[in-house]
């Protein structure tokens, strides 16, 4: 039971609002933790001396230097929270000051004063060295096999400790085989293993430690080769396409001697196979085929040199160290000059002037301009420092193996420091990523009179998304849940009612709206001429008609890719199993590419048989591409295209399939066994939600309303999140340790 009281310790300990610094001593780039110096009375009865004594005393050394008293007043302050680090700060400013100190100088007057100041350094440093009370094997639970992690904050995410929430059902923690081959593979490549395992826990949380990756690009910059990014419409066969983005890729031998040595001894210190001679790990600049070890450099290929023989089945071995490599590379420079480490961790995440303009993310990250604020860097460096640098077990596991290790690795924390002890405040890269501001350049143009047609279409598409989050806040636009809350509530719907095949509610029937009753629904609300009106409606219907025969071939690309797994699947060789799934992808994405000269070795393989139907479909898709283009360019040429651009956007979601009425699918509903009153209530909510989404509303108006009302109260990370983003209370902490008490140690 020692561990779970501990650990609402661990949690909890600065709820009353205390945040602390943490110390670390770099060297050489490494950080280095020193022991207690030699001990020195004058601290000590400097900090017994009442408030005022103390500064007079301090005032007599500093002789009228503010930068002095500053600094003084500064180590006095955190003395309580950190004895030791502050003791040696003290002993390092005296130096500077070119007085003969004379201890017996000090005296005490208040022993009553004494006392209060005693107790209230025995309450503060218990707090502060609540972890001194751990053994590293109270973090290991489930009879050894994982490991717990804590974290003070209760924010979106807190997922690092395995929870989802504080109402979680279970908090899976972190498999101790997976971290200590982590930490293992971290420090033979030379990389901090704090930082890779804090990687590993932002992209996959405590049940996909271990598991990063590099797109296409990263293995060619991990590999050493220099690459050229293209426009994404130029139609070059010998593009190499990372993940939507095409580059030009030059063939190369690489001899990285030191890149070499460190492969080379993660090979010994794992007993992986390796001889004497020479291989090569290539990958061809297309990206045609997965990356792969050759006793000799392919042609129009990035090959790197290993120095020694091993086998294609060490092929997922070099892919691991390379990773770990390519994220080292990447956080040797600091981005921009600029010295916060968060700069130099965001390079592994990429920079975006406006987040969410690619794809939509979750409302506390979304228009972020990662240019002004990293916080991806941000979040990544509060996980090491307020969770796994201080772990007791990992940093254990860190120092046993740096130290068993002939390997070498620089700290994130120190890289660029100069030798000496350093402090960050705890709740400095928190407040960082939780004061964030958000959708700063489309407030920029709302305060400058840009429309809301104005905007870039980059622009539009983050802050609809935003607009849809707080539709229930916004007077100009229908009231409707925020995404997360009706996700929920139709995950919680077809778990319980087992709603549709495709997780689609079969609570609404698909019709088109007629267009007479079309155009009463909107009478009123437009400025537009009966033949204008006639127009959008047609134009409205012809793009659904061709919306269905886009689902068509699509749906038939997945029959069709899921076909072909089942043939790669009965594949015996690892290697050509990857190889088989990388040209099954390939096919699957040409009917999305705009290579018309579409080329991949596919001849002899497995999948041969369904080249020709891949390719089939490809040319239907760009038809029908070219089709919708020219009917596009058909109705704006003949039509006022500044007039109706808004109109139309606006105008289109009439034609949203109508709902079914309330009570019928609630009556339908009413057969199944598991509905009740509460089921009930969910399904009027969620109907109510999706039939107000549907309404019409002018976009501008709502831009407007939700700049002049909504905007200054969400214009940080905490006013745009689903959980409060603070430290956690007492209720919640005693719910987080039930959920890991469920976990037998």
């Amino acid at each position: 039971m020692k561990v779970f009281i501990l650990v609402a310790i661990l949690f909890s300990i600065f709820d009353e609002g205390y945040s602390y610094p943490i110390f670390f001593q770099c060297k050489e780039s490494q950080i280095t933790y020193k022991g207690k110096l030699e001990d020195n009375n004058i601290f000590e009865q400097l900090l017994l001396l009442d408030e005022q004594k103390q500064n007079e005393q301090i005032v007599a050394w500093c002789k009228g230097s503010e930068d002095c008293l500053k600094d003084f007043k500064f180590i006095t302050e955190i003395a309580g929270l950190n004895y030791k680090m502050a003791e040696e700060l003290f002993l390092e400013e005296i130096t500077k000051i070119e007085v003969n100190f004379k201890p017996t100088n000090f005296s005490i007057d208040d022993l009553e004063s004494l006392n209060k100041l005693k107790n209230n350094y025995t309450s503060l440093r218990a707090c502060q060295n609540a972890k001194t009370k751990l053994d590293p094997e109270d973090f290991l639970i489930e009879y050894g096999s994982s490991v717990l992690t804590t974290y003070p904050y209760y924010s979106n995410y807190m997922y690092i400790t395995g929870c989802q929430g504080v109402d979680s059902e279970s908090c899976p923690p972190i498999s101790k085989s997976h971290l200590d081959r982590v930490i293992k593979e971290s420090i033979l490549m030379g990389v901090d293993p704090y930082l890779v395992l804090s990687l590993s826990l932002m992209e996959g949380g405590t049940g996909k430690v271990g598991e990063l990756y590099l797109d296409p690009i990263g293995v060619m910059s991990a590999l050493g080769c220099s690459a050229k990014q293209i426009a994404n419409k130029t139609n070059n066969p010998k593009a190499l396409n990372s993940y939507g983005t095409n580059y030009i890729v030059e063939s190369q031998i690489v001899e990285n001697n030191k890149l070499q040595k460190k492969i080379s001894n993660y090979f010994e210190a794992f007993s992986l196979k390796k001889e004497e001679g020479n291989s090569f790990y290539c990958y061809d600049t297309k990206g045609s085929s997965a990356p792969s070890i050759f006793d000799k450099p392919q042609s129009n290929s990035c090959c790197l040199e290993l120095g020694f023989k091993t086998t294609n089945n060490m092929n997922y071995k070099i892919k691991h160290a390379l990773t770990y490599h390519f994220i080292d590379s990447i956080t040797k420079n600091s981005f921009k000059e600029k010295k916060d480490p968060a700069w130099r961790v965001q390079r592994y995440n990429g920079y975006s002037n406006l987040m969410g303009a690619a794809e939509r993310v979750s409302p506390w990250r979304a228009g972020v301009n990662h240019y002004e604020d990293p916080i991806y860097g941000y979040q990544t460096m509060d996980f090491i420092i307020n969770s796994l640098m201080f772990n007791p077990y990992i940093s254990q596991q860190v120092d046993n193996l740096k130290n068993g290790l002939d390997a070498r690795w620089d700290s994130i924390l120190c890289k660029d420091k100069q030798d000496g002890t350093y402090y960050i405040d705890s709740d400095y890269y928190f407040n960082k990523h939780k004061d964030t501001p958000r959708l700063k350049s489309i407030y920029e143009k709302y305060k400058n009179g840009y429309s809301f047609d104005e905007l870039t279409s980059r622009e539009r598409e983050v802050l609809l998304a935003e607009m849809e989050e707080t539709a229930s806040k916004n007077s100009k636009m229908p009231n409707r849940l925020p995404r997360y809350k009706e996700n929920k509530v139709r995950q919680k719907l077809y778990n319980t009612l087992s709603f549709g095949s495709e997780g689609t509610f079969e609570i609404f029937k698909y019709s088109v709206l007629p267009k007479d009753e079309w155009k009463k629904a909107i009478l009123g609300g437009h400025d537009l001429e009966e033949y204008e009106l006639d127009a959008i409606y047609n134009y409205i219907i012809e793009g659904k008609e061709i919306s269905k025969k886009y689902d068509e071939i699509n749906k038939e690309n997945n029959r069709l890719f899921k076909q072909a797994k089942e043939i790669c699947d009965k594949i015996e060789d690892t290697q050509k199993i990857t190889t088989c799934n990388l040209r099954r992808s390939k096919l699957a994405s040409y009917i999305y590419s705009d290579n018309e000269n579409f080329e991949i070795s596919i001849k002899g393989s497995p999948l041969e048989e369904f080249e020709p139907k891949f390719l089939a479909l490809g040319k239907n898709y760009k038809e029908l591409d070219k089709k919708e283009e020219q009917r596009q360019h058909t109705f704006y040429d003949k039509f006022n295209y500044l007039k109706l651009k808004q109109k139309v956007f606006e105008f289109a979601a009439m034609t949203i399939d109508k709902i079914e009425p309330l009570e019928m699918a609630l009556k339908r509903h009413a057969k199944n066994k598991n509905f009740n009153s509460k089921l009930k209530s969910q399904i009027e909510i969620y109907y109510s939600s999706i039939k107000n989404k549907n309404e019409v509303y002018s976009q501008d108006e709502a831009y407007k309303e939700y700049f002049n009302s909504i905007y200054k109260d969400r214009s940080t990370i905490q006013g745009s999140s689903v959980y409060p983003w603070r430290k956690f209370n007492a209720e919640e902490v005693s719910k987080l340790v039930e959920h890991f008490k469920r976990y037998k140690y």
